[in-house]
């Protein structure tokens, strides 16, 4: 289970050039706000005045480039060529140390725009880092407005450094990543996804039904793009609003009209009143929104249920004020490939019932829809990936990014910020949230397979036997004995007249305990004699080993009176091989009912079908040619909690 966490208050968002309202501009649990920021986006003057610079420093820069430090050394900007048009006065100014990982720095001139990355470099000490943190657990980020994390960010533990790109000027500090449970606290993982809303609290409900999710539908007004769910009913469509990936700023904001938000100025610039109707009110501020507003057509979401949309636990239960978020909550879920996502929940009417921690399944009614964080009734949705900038999930633990401050003044978790037109940053911390519940799959990365491919006899044994008397100085079995195949370089299945049977075990101790696909791979070099066969497949049924036991009268071939009993493992006849090609035989159930110890592992038996001159010759582990020896490739499944079988 999760260690159960305080929850942050908030405390009310004042005025003046730090105030905000509107739709929540940076939601998710992604940053723990531990401090008040000094000063805001525009500048931190008033941060200035109260706290004053502790260290600062100015240079010219002009278009060739250059590199700035502060004297103590716990800063350097390097700006590339042709970032600056111009030359310009770049100050760095350490504001406020409050923060438990470092000063906030305001990066001068304020709102400048490079015409390339330049380069940010945070040097640290990390004896002075709070307890349990290390040096790679840190995060350069902005920390006004909607506390954007740098780009590129590489760390050497070694120097103690942290380095990130930057494309324009503002406030700039470091964050910190604080562990809030362990990918094994998951008992399960999630293998089916629902949607966030439906028409009842049972668990199998509309909600249920992905065929009436509409992935592929645009909004026709103002080309904003529109998912719907459940239009053939009209007592229940619900309208999905969402600029997930678009390539452009577009209008963030998407609800029930409100007439306690009447007179908003807000919605003096906003589109046209008319589409109230259609339960679509975008507010003028430009914000690249890749979550996506959950409504019901006509008003009536206040107080629809929540859905959790699969397996999983709690990761933030949380009440924000003011302008935010309002109630949410956060889910982790464990993937099938063993990789955690988060599903996000904002503006519920009440605060979940699920505490942090808390196991939730598939369906269950986590809360109802509201309008907590000063917006009209609507369920905002995300997805967020653990391999993003702000959520982490390794085997250190499941992690998020920790704030020293807040721009708006509320003590809160705000987190994952809407980037403009950022996309790209979008892509790597975001999975397109209808998307993703259509279709998981293909978000989920296929686990790679092993190749285990031993030699010489070391991992597996391997020889081919046959019923004639060959193969020996003599020309005859030793004192007449019955007749054996040598441990060569070769697998001989087929006969002239005769029969030349081979047979194959492999080790399995090192490899992954259950496989969704196993296959034996055989090469078959060249065409011996009139043509191929096609083989029968037997599971050996007793031990064997030609080096130890048997009739003969030396342990240098498996004689044919030595041969291990086997039954026949596929009903039919398997196709002939082909020269100078791979020949697969599908095991996996044979493999994986060897590792559940459903039967001993002997191995297999390869029979001729034709005997007429006939040969399937396979390279054996002794083969010279080590890349075509025998093998096994096994593609692995995770088990319950995600971590790839092994």
């Amino acid at each position: 289970m999760f260690p159960m966490r305080t929850h942050l208050s908030s405390v009310a968002v004042p005025a003046g050039p730090c105030s905000f309202r509107g739709h929540a501009s940076a939601a998710f649990f992604g940053l723990l706000l531990i401090g008040l920021l000094a000063g805001c986006g525009s500048g931190g003057s008033s941060a200035e005045s109260t706290a004053g610079p502790t260290t600062s420093t100015m240079q010219s820069i002009g278009s060739a480039g250059g590199t700035v430090n502060l004297p103590d050394g716990k800063v350097s900007l390097t700006i590339p060529p042709a970032a600056l048009s111009a030359d310009t006065s770049i100050t760095i100014t350490a504001m406020s140390t409050a923060s438990s990982v470092g000063a906030v720095y305001q990066f001068g001139p304020s709102g400048l725009i490079f015409n390339q990355p330049v380069t940010v470099t945070f040097s640290v000490d990390p004896s002075l880092l709070p307890p349990g943190t290390k040096v790679q657990d840190l995060v350069p980020s902005y920390v006004d407005d909607y506390l954007e994390i740098l780009t590129d960010i590489q760390v050497d533990s070694a120097k103690s450094t942290i380095t990130g790109k930057a494309t324009h000027f503002s406030s700039i500090g470091l964050a910190k990543s604080e562990k809030v449970g362990n990918v094994s606290d998951f008992t399960k993982a999630a293998t089916s996804f629902r949607m966030p809303i439906g028409d009842d609290e049972i668990g199998s409900d509309l909600g249920e039904d992905l065929g009436l999710l509409d992935v592929s539908s645009t909004w026709t007004q103002f080309n904003y793009p529109k998912r719907s769910f459940h239009m053939s009913a009209s007592s229940s469509q619900w309208y999905v609003a969402t600029a997930f990936n678009r390539d452009r700023w577009l209008n963030n904001g998407w609800a029930e009209p409100s007439p306690v938000r009447a007179n908003d100025k807000d919605l003096a610039c906003s589109k046209d009143p008319s589409l109230y109707s259609l339960s679509s009110r975008y507010s003028c501020r430009g914000s690249f929104h890749p979550g996506e507003d959950w409504v019901l057509l006509g008003g009536g979401s206040l107080g629809k249920p929540i859905h959790a949309i699969a397996d999983g636990i709690v990761l933030l239960n949380q009440q924000q004020t003011g302008a935010s978020f309002g109630n949410i909550l956060i889910i982790g879920h464990k993937l099938v490939d063993g990789q955690v996502i988060a599903s996000v929940y904002a503006h519920m009417k009440d605060p979940s019932i699920y505490g942090v921690g808390q196991q939730v399944s598939k369906g269950a009614v986590i809360g109802r829809i509201g309008g907590t964080g000063d917006v009209d009734p609507h369920l905002h949705f995300e997805i967020a990936r653990a391999d993003g900038a702000y959520f982490k999930a390794d085997a250190d633990g499941i992690k998020i990014i920790t704030r020293t401050g807040n721009p708006f003044g509320i003590q809160a978790i705000q987190g994952w910020r809407w980037p403009g037109a950022n996309t790209q940053f979008v892509r790597d911390n975001y999975y397109d949230p209808s998307q993703f519940i259509k279709d998981p799959s293909q978000f989920i990365t296929p686990p790679s397979p092993f190749v285990y491919q031993p030699s010489n006899d070391i991992g597996v044994q391997d020889i081919w036997t046959t019923s004639v008397f060959s193969y020996t100085g003599a020309g005859g079995g030793p004192g007449g004995g019955p007749g054996g195949g040598l441990n060569d370089e070769r697998l001989r299945v087929g006969g002239f007249g005769d029969l030349y049977y081979s047979v194959v075990q492999f080790d399995l101790s090192q490899l992954p305990p259950v496989g969704s696909k196993v296959e034996l791979q055989l090469y078959m070099p060249q065409v011996t004699g009139a043509g191929t066969t096609a083989l029968y497949i037997d599971r050996i049924t007793a031990f064997w080993d030609w080096r130890t036991q048997g009739t003969g009268q030396d342990r240098l071939r498996l004689w044919w009176a030595d041969r291990p009993s086997a039954i026949q493992w596929i009903p039919s006849s398997l196709p002939a091989p082909t020269a100078g090609q791979w020949y697969v035989i599908d095991i996996t159930t044979l493999y994986n009912a060897w590792q559940a110890g459903t039967y001993p592992n002997y191995g297999i038996q390869l029979r001729p079908v034709t005997n007429s001159n006939t040969w399937a010759d396979f390279s054996s582990s002794n083969s010279v040619d080590a890349l075509h020896r025998p093998r096994l490739v096994v593609t692995p499944i995770t088990v319950p909690g995600g971590a790839v079988a092994r």
